[in-house]
């Protein structure tokens, strides 16, 4: 054996060395109180810096064989007053991670679901919100958009969650209930495939009984772009179909079209516009073919042929 091969064998059998060393060092390390305490306390960090709000965590066990951490009782404050439902809050979280994936990551996030989200979004008197205001800001480039797909999350879901926002100033209130969301990254066009549905959602403007809509959209999630392909919105007495996408989200810009037909009852309910039945004759629905271009406060209408 010549003398540049028992050195390259020697290179090779160190590389294995130091690899079996850092495997060993993982498995040590990821079964320590240190490493659970370590990744909880990472978790807490971004969600409080990214948010802005104050984090309570209920429970916290690791699953050192599977990488898996499990959070009850999750809960973010906001500006709400006390005794107030809190901003942000779930029932159960499950996060799956992968270590040294590459040289610049020691912690990717494989998987993460949420059971039972639920959101609740006040407006105070004066036009403040409670939602809070994130502790660091950084000046990016980036949209939120690129951060979310940069993150690479390979699954992630909500399962049977709740919103609720309530405008004083509009007297507009809006409830959702079993909300199901679920993305899936897909490494090779490197955006994310999935659906959200959310049924019921109730919209109350005040005077008028609340309409309960039913939302099912299946979108794709680029760097820049959210396309949504037959996108639903109905009720037993009104069903609208949406085709666009949303583009530029630092000038954001809705290109939509908009197939269907919308119950008058509906319409008046839910938008508490002061439409009398009179007026409308024997006009029970009206029925929509058109192409909409929302951007810069601005509304264009097109109707079809």
């Amino acid at each position: 054996m010549n003398r540049p091969t028992k050195r390259l064998l020697r290179i090779t059998f160190a590389a294995a060395a130091l690899i079996a060393v850092l495997a060993i060092t993982a498995v040590v390390v990821v079964q320590t109180d240190w490493f659970r305490q370590f990744v909880k306390q990472e978790i807490i960090t971004a969600t409080e810096n990214g948010t802005g709000g104050r984090v309570e965590i209920g429970s916290y066990t690791f699953d050192w064989k599977h990488l898996r951490s499990t959070f009850t009782n999750f809960v973010v404050h906001g500006e709400e007053p006390a005794g107030a439902p809190p901003y942000l809050q779930a029932e159960r979280a499950q996060l799956d991670i992968r270590l040294f994936t590459n040289l610049h990551h020691l912690i990717d996030v494989a998987s993460l679901v949420v059971d039972k989200p639920q959101a609740n979004i006040m407006v105070f008197s004066d036009g403040r919100t409670n939602i809070p205001t994130p502790k660091i800001k950084r000046e990016s480039k980036q949209t939120p958009l690129e951060t979310v797909v940069d993150l690479a999350i390979g699954r992630f879901a909500l399962n049977d969650g709740r919103i609720v926002f309530a405008s004083q100033e509009h007297a507009l209130n809006i409830r959702g209930s079993n909300l199901q969301m679920s993305l899936a990254f897909n490494s090779l066009t490197q955006g994310y495939q999935g659906r959200l549905v959310f049924e019921p959602i109730y919209v109350d403007s005040s005077r008028n009984t609340p309409v309960q809509f039913a939302v099912t959209v299946p979108m794709s999630l680029w760097r820049d772009r959210i396309d949504f392909r037959n996108a639903t919105i109905a009720t037993p007495r009104s069903s609208i179909t949406i085709n666009g996408s949303l583009e530029n989200l630092k000038d954001p810009t809705i290109a939509a079209q908009v197939t269907g037909r919308i119950a008058i009852t509906d319409l008046k309910a839910a938008t508490n516009l002061p439409v009398q039945a009179e007026s409308m004759g024997s006009l029970s629905a009206l029925d929509l073919n058109a192409n909409a271009i929302v951007s810069r406060n601005t509304i264009r209408v097109t109707r079809c042929n």
